[in-house]
């Protein structure tokens, strides 16, 4: 008798886990639809749990829960944050399902968003509205933005706004301490010091540094007096990946030389002049494997083998990711060779691959022409040409 009843138990644990399996698979194809999770959810208990677990794990008030929205009908986001609100009072288990939680930056929603429990939550996005931009905080909404971003089980934050430093001054005012991954793009930065005196408590100590090991610039230029200076509560000695895109600067240089852990360094669309070349030495990174570097024009590739030669014997570099515009000329061809001798030189030895992708590239047996070192070690490898 007990076998019989374990072998029930255990054909509807498997029959579970099959449907868990299937919602699984709809959630994660290429065009999951909510109303088809949502129509799982209310098929049977069984299916309840697993369908509104995907259908809550990302929550994004500036598209309809419906990714096809009806035509010609706006989309009220603070409508849709009072409705998200009222689900969660009213169905308060809900809420351990939120993962993910984009914010449009206005005190209307984030008054309404701070009203939820986010207790779960592990990152958190922060962008600008799209219907009416918000040109002044109050302190109360600044306070809330605080809190939010202060939840002990927030790991990444992203911001996506026109604001000023001092907007991150404000709101990092006292960041989660499990916080390690953070992403800023669009930021002006102007980094005026805050007041001598605020209600937003400037005078006061600063947080526990969290250890941030993943970050990512867009757009950012002169961040790095913002990061670097007295207002950034993080730390970035632990730093394992760095994504900059079009965001250099002197003082970004120099909290990536405090990174000796760094694996990933990408450099994104920037103009490589020797000052910024001067700034960054690969060697201060034993750790580094990828290298991936992107440049406005091929003149700027013999600032980019400056770079790379800065490398120390015996690193541990194994694949260099090359993007660069139109290599159509003599002239782009001979900026490309001491690139290539030095990345196919003993100082790259460990190198596996070098991925070369142009932007409107001419034929393959072309470029590998401007790579021969590399061609005849075997490692270059031609990219798609989509560039950055």
């Amino acid at each position: 008798m007990a076998s019989t009843s374990t072998s029930r138990y255990a054909n509807a644990l498997l029959e579970q886990e099959l449907w868990d399996d299937i919602i699984d698979r709809v959630s994660a194809g290429p065009f999951p639809l909510d109303q088809e999770i949502s129509a799982y959810s209310l098929v049977s208990r069984a299916f309840s749990a697993r369908a509104q677990a995907h259908l809550f794990r990302e929550i994004n008030f500036r598209r309809p829960t419906s990714r096809l929205p009806p035509r010609n009908k706006p989309y009220d986001q603070i409508a849709a944050s009072r409705r998200l609100r009222a689900v969660l009072q009213s169905s308060p288990h809900l809420a351990k399902f939120i993962r993910t939680i984009t914010i449009p930056c206005t005190p209307e929603i984030i008054t309404e968003v701070s009203d939820m429990d986010l207790a779960d939550v592990n990152k958190i996005c922060i962008e600008e509205a799209r219907e009416s931009p918000s040109t002044g905080l109050t302190i109360g909404t600044l306070r809330l933005l605080q809190a939010l971003l202060g939840k002990p089980a927030v790991r990444e934050v992203e911001i996506r706004c026109h604001y000023r430093c001092i907007f991150l001054s404000h709101i990092f005012r006292h960041p989660s301490p499990s916080m390690t991954v953070l992403c800023i793009s669009t930021i002006e930065c102007e980094c005026e010091e805050p007041p001598a005196s605020s209600e937003l408590d400037f005078n006061g100590n600063l947080s526990l540094a969290p250890s941030i090991t993943e970050l990512r610039l867009q757009y950012c230029h002169n961040i790095g007096t913002w990061l670097a200076g007295p207002n950034c509560p993080f730390t970035f000695s632990r730093l394992i990946t760095a994504d900059i895109q079009r965001s250099m600067s002197p003082n970004l240089g120099k909290i990536l030389r405090d990174a000796p852990a760094l694996k990933s360094l990408t450099l994104r669309s920037l103009e490589l002049t020797e000052d910024m070349t001067a700034d960054l030495d690969l060697s201060q990174f034993p750790a580094l494997q990828h290298l991936s570097i992107s440049a406005h024009s091929p003149r700027d590739l013999p600032a980019m083998a400056t770079l790379v030669s800065t490398a120390a014997p015996g690193n541990r570099i194994e694949n260099v990711n090359v993007i660069t515009a139109d290599f159509y000329d003599v002239v782009n061809a001979s900026a490309a060779s001491g690139l290539d001798q030095i990345l196919a030189g003993p100082l790259m030895a460990a190198l596996r691959t070098v991925e070369v992708d142009v932007v409107n590239p001419p034929w393959n047996d072309e470029i590998q022409t401007w790579f021969p070192a590399l061609h005849e070690k075997g490692i270059l490898v031609m990219g798609q040409g989509y560039g950055w």
